[in-house]
């Protein structure tokens, strides 16, 4: 079904990492009792600009983290595949691009699925540059 506002009001809370998989949907990685992974996406202020941090987890350890900034252009909606195109920056302030695509329970407006794919050290998407697809679900239910 999808959303019925705006696909970004979703990008946000706490997701559960599934597994790891390739172009050709070969798993790479996956969830078990020994491995755990999370992302945790929250609002941010910083230096009076508004923005969202996305914080990678292992093990309950913080990882990694990316830096979103909202303007009028970031993110960009394709409202038709529930998918985000989020420019952001990580913490030595080198460019990414992240693709976030929400997927939706029938009859249900809130997403339960989240595939990323994060494009490190460019500022322009390229579908060809996608290889390691990221799956989570929602911790928010």
């Amino acid at each position: 079904m999808g959303s019925p506002e705006p696909v970004v009001v979703h990008l946000g809370g706490s997701w559960k990492w599934d597994k790891t998989y390739n172009r050709d949907s070969k798993i790479i990685e996956e969830s078990s009792s020994v491995l755990f992974k999370s992302l945790r996406i929250d609002n941010i202020n910083i230096d009076g600009n508004n923005g969202r941090v996305f914080r990678f987890y292992t093990n309950g350890v913080k990882t990694d983290s990316l830096f979103m900034y909202n303007s009028p252009t970031n993110p960009m909606e394709d409202k038709k595949d529930n998918t985000l195109y989020i420019n952001a920056v990580d913490n030595e302030g080198n460019n990414a691009i992240i693709r976030s695509t929400f997927f939706f329970s029938k009859g249900k407006y809130d997403p339960d699925k989240m595939i990323i794919n994060i494009q490190t050290n460019t500022d322009i998407y390229k579908a060809s540059a996608d290889t390691i697809q990221i799956e989570y679900l929602s911790d928010n239910l």
